[in-house]
């Protein structure tokens, strides 16, 4: 909080100013409206900010009527709303309801004072003196707290309701009137109505005509694509069904819109689509989630996420048809995962602000020049006794001239014919506003699973272990003998499930289940893999997370319950028990990933007086495994992938890989792919291991002197570095960090936080920067690019600028990064460098 009690700073990156209407200014305010015949109040609709300003006084927050909230990007870009301060009342002097708050807090409150901005409620916090963002039940919350819900009355839903809202997505759609107004009243606008004026005025009557038509055309198209694209939207959001909710004395059935946080609710036997966030408590489904545990642990959603359902989400049916499948509300309406996405659109991310800056630039440059031009005209004519309406008409004339009237126009029907050729392509936009930066895009990250290389993997072969060495590859898994503990975990250690006699999952998965040819039951009651001998129950799964490079199921053959893990080679090693793992798995390892073939290890142990399943510790039972084995999968590069890094290059644009895969693997395929030419040298950074404490997130002291172990000379390398390195390099050696991204070529084991992370690294190096990827783990980076392009998944295409419909995307990329198939005039495009 700033020392100014008139403004406040809470978390995030919004500011608050108090406003109290001055009746004084007010007056004077509204005599102007009527002496400038309603012009100052058609600049204060362009400019609400400078209406504020007119008629309130600054004043403190606490007793604040309006506020001005600055939205500050990066600390490079400042965004302005201003809003009115509501009072909501939410009962009776005796009875209160908690309202929860983003910093953890709860409040029991009977009145509430809010503000809505960008479709979030803020709430006046007094403790504070701060408005804090109203969360749901995802903040500072244990566990075990889950259970003590059991449904509210009419009563208490309807009072949480007038505080959370109606549970809707709601797009706003204008009319056409109102578009109309939004698309005319703009100073571009009204300069090309005062052109027009003055070219009559000269006789200048057929190109006066040809750009009232000009302009009546694109501001007709302008508003059919604007409101064809608001429509569109709301069918694809809005969601609404019947749910049945506990209220209390018993479950019924009601709408999703009276959804509240803090509601039970029950998921249909039958299946249904999710209509906010929940949290399992009871019962299982086969995506596969399972309901939190009863513990004190706080709940993190990203962490818990196997527990949670999120909005949006198709449940196709239960596990077991005698269990009720239960669930606690966590969010609702914009505050779900999928309203935050829906936010995303409605209020993109203003990646073109220096595209703006720079206009601006360039237009007040041309108005200084037009006024220069004005006076000499005026002066020189003057002097010569020349008529004045005549020397008038000629000097706003040159205005008109220097000044391009007709750029409105261009710019709009460049976005759209750029819009019209990237849908030929089913290419996607949905945020034109990108079109202006695409053209300049100077430096490209690709990621590589599904975008350099084909989706598909195939099983090359597979290296069990025998008495801590590795034995002879076998190409068919099949081979494996009955008893082979690498067989049972390659048919146990996965996450598949069977919907209609097909298998659904990971494509990984999908290939080595099906590379052991066993069977997969799995039913209300039993969920197994079996042959025709053997059978393996599989009771519990701790599912895949990025964060944590692996999986694991705990299941029971025979009399014997054991555990299978699968995941990095690098990860499944260190949680392996010492006299298990090969001495030779470095170099093996370093074999087949500079093929570029993708290693994925496996470690087993048995599980000795087991006593409850619910209670395990992922934790506690992920260690001292026996290392059993390697599977090695190739991925090939897509045909048309070489020669678009061909391309890139050519046009001077820099190329990177950023890649969740082993760095051997990755650079093999980025030499393969042409982002490492032949002639280039690729310095692998590391940090020793010795200054690494157990946590890959905590470092021990660094002296100065240390610092020479990662001094090379920067002209001679390019580099190529994993997630840890990178967050140890910008901990430890943030003077460092510059160097190797401007020269970095491939960042390999690299999490989706550390790819957002590397793009906004690149960004304040002032590179345009260009993300392409297909996975949830590449939704931030698409997010923080300048032009974010997905090539699959439902995540990343809404966090991104660009979506591609078409599997093999590459081969029509060059093309949406040129600036004439874009559409986008080469005279902007040259203003904006």
């Amino acid at each position: 909080m700033t020392s100014d009690s008139s403004q406040t700073k809470p978390t995030g990156d919004l500011e608050f100013h108090g406003y109290k209407r001055n009746y004084y200014r007010t007056f004077i305010t509204y005599l102007f409206y009527v002496i400038t015949f309603g012009l100052l109040r058609l600049i204060f609709c362009y400019c609400p900010t400078w209406r504020l300003y007119a008629t309130h006084s600054k004043c403190n927050l606490k007793i604040a009527e309006r506020l001005l909230i600055v939205d500050l990007y990066q600390g490079l870009y400042k965004s302005y709303f201003v809003k009115d301060i509501k009072r909501v009342f939410l009962g009776s002097e005796d009875k209160t309801i908690p309202v929860y708050l983003e910093d953890g807090s709860v409040k029991n409150v009977q009145e509430l004072r809010v503000v809505w901005c960008k479709k979030l409620c803020y709430v006046w916090d007094e403790d504070n003196n701060t408005f804090l963002k109203l969360v749901g039940l995802d903040k500072n919350f244990r566990c075990s707290d889950f259970y003590n819900f059991n449904g509210f009355s009419r009563e208490e839903q309807m009072l949480r309701l007038a505080c959370y809202g109606y549970n809707v997505i709601d797009v706003p759609v204008y009319t056409v009137l109102e578009l109309f107004c939004i698309e005319v009243l703009t100073p571009f606008y009204f300069f090309q109505l005062f052109s027009i004026v003055v070219w009559f005025c000269d006789h200048y009557y057929h190109y006066s005509t040809a750009i009232i038509l000009m302009s009546v055309f694109g501001i007709i198209t302008s508003i059919i694509q604007t409101r064809k694209n608001q429509l569109s939207l709301r069918r694809t959001v809005h969601s609404a069904d019947k749910v049945t909710v506990n209220r209390g004395w018993g479950f019924e059935e009601t709408s999703s819109r009276d959804l509240v946080p803090g509601d039970v609710i029950e998921i249909s036997k039958n299946g249904c689509v999710m209509q906010c966030d929940a949290v399992l408590i009871s019962g299982t489904l086969p995506v596969p989630k399972t309901p939190i545990s009863k513990t004190q642990n706080v709940f993190n959603i990203k962490e818990d996420s196997f527990h949670t359902l999120f909005c949006g989400t198709k449940v196709i049916q239960t596990r077991k048809q005698d269990e009720k499948v239960l669930a606690i509300v966590l969010r609702t309406g914009f505050l779900t995962s999928k309203g935050e996405l829906v936010r995303s659109i409605l209020y993109p991310t203003p990646t073109d602000f220096k595209f703006d800056q720079d206009s601006y630039k360039v237009i007040g440059i041309l108005t200084v020049i037009a006024v220069i031009g004005a006076t000499y005209t005026v002066v020189s004519k003057s002097t010569r006794s020349i008529d004045l309406s005549y020397i008038i008409i000629k000097a706003l004339d040159l205005i008109t001239t220097v000044i391009p009237p007709a750029l409105p126009y261009a710019i709009t029907v460049g976005k759209l014919h750029a819009l019209r050729r990237l849908k030929k392509q089913d290419i996607f936009c949905i945020n034109s506003r990108v079109i202006n930066v695409s053209g300049t895009v100077d430096c490209m990250c690709f990621d590589k699973t599904g975008t350099l290389t084909e989706d598909g993997l195939d099983l090359r072969v597979v290296v069990p272990v025998n008495d801590k060495r590795f034995v002879k590859p076998i190409k068919d898994a099949q081979d494996l003998p009955d008893d082979s503990v690498l067989l049972h975990g390659m048919a146990s250690c996965q996450s598949l499930t069977s919907i209609n006699g097909e298998l659904v999952g990971d494509p990984l998965d999908v290939k080595m289940f099906n590379a052991t040819n066993w069977c997969l039951k799995d039913s209300d009651n039993l969920r197994a893999v079996y042959n025709g001998c053997k059978v393996i129950k599989v009771l519990r799964q701790f599912p895949f997370t990025s964060n944590l490079q692996r999986m694991s199921v705990v299941v029971k053959s025979s009399l014997d319950f054991e555990i299978f893990c699968k995941g990095s080679p690098e990860m499944i090693s260190s949680l392996s028990l010492p006299e298990t793992v090969p001495d030779t798995l470095p170099s093996t390892l370093c074999f087949y990933t500079r093929k570029g073939y993708r290693v994925i290890a496996l470690g087993y142990k048995r599980l000795e007086n087991l006593q409850d399943l619910d209670k395990l510790e992922r934790d506690v039972v992920e260690r001292d495994f026996c290392f059993i084995g390697l599977l090695v999968l190739e991925n090939r590069i897509k045909k048309a992938t070489p020669g678009l890094i061909r391309c890139l290059k050519d046009a001077n644009i820099k190329t990177i890989m950023i890649t969740g895969d082993n760095i051997e693997t990755a650079l093999s395929v980025a030499k393969e792919c042409g982002i490492i030419s032949l002639d280039e040298v690729v310095a692998t950074v590391g940090v020793d291991h010795a200054y690494l404490s157990n946590s890959l997130n905590e470092f021990t002291n660094i002296t100065q002197a240390d610092e020479e172990l990662v001094q090379i000379n920067p002209p001679k390398y390019l580099y190529a570095m994993t997630g840890t390195s990178w967050t140890a390099i910008k901990q430890k050696f943030p003077k460092r960090l510059d160097e190797f991204v401007r020269h970095g070529v491939v960042f390999a084991r690299m999490s989706g936080k550390q790819k957002r992370e590397l793009i906004e690294e690149l960004k304040k190096q002032g590179y345009y920067t260009g993300m392409c990827g297909d996975g949830a783990n590449d939704c931030g980076a698409l997010k923080a690019s300048h032009v974010g392009i997905s090539l699959s998944g439902e995540d990343a295409s809404a966090a991104s600028s660009f979506t591609s419909k078409i599997p093999d995307f590459v081969e029509n990329f060059v093309k949406m990064e040129s600036n004439e198939d874009l559409g986008v005039p080469k005279e902007i495009q040259d203003c904006a460098k």
